[in-house]
């Protein structure tokens, strides 16, 4: 893909946004939202604020489906590992908050950090 191609970083004057940045969770964080926050953390982004999300950094995913015929009975097997990023698989957990915090007053403490600012 030629350089062109490419979508340039905004510029402070364009808009570009250099605040602080906050991320509340859950255990009932899961999937897509949970691997946004794990890469949420590895990269550094912001703050997370809550409790750890559900879900593994390390999982199976993408099934294949089978029809058993002597029982009738229909079953998912899984073929593919995932990993987030730099996920280590002695370590196996959800993205973990900076801030611990119950998840229903996760918004209360990401309000009050960002009066304290």
């Amino acid at each position: 893909m030629p350089e062109s191609d490419f979508i340039k970083p905004l510029s402070s004057e364009d808009g570009h946004y250099a605040g602080n940045v906050y991320l509340l969770t859950s255990g009932k964080t899961f999937s897509a939202a949970a691997s946004f926050a794990w890469t949420f953390a590895e990269c550094n982004i912001g703050t997370i604020i809550g409790e750890e999300t559900g879900g593994m950094s390390v999982s199976y995913g993408d099934k294949l489906w089978y029809h058993l015929p002597v029982s009738d009975l229909e079953c998912g097997i899984s073929f593919k590992r995932f990993w987030h990023l730099n996920a280590d698989e002695d370590d196996i957990h959800g993205a973990m908050p900076d801030v611990t915090v119950p998840a229903s007053v996760a918004l209360d403490k990401a309000l009050s950090m960002i009066k304290r600012k």
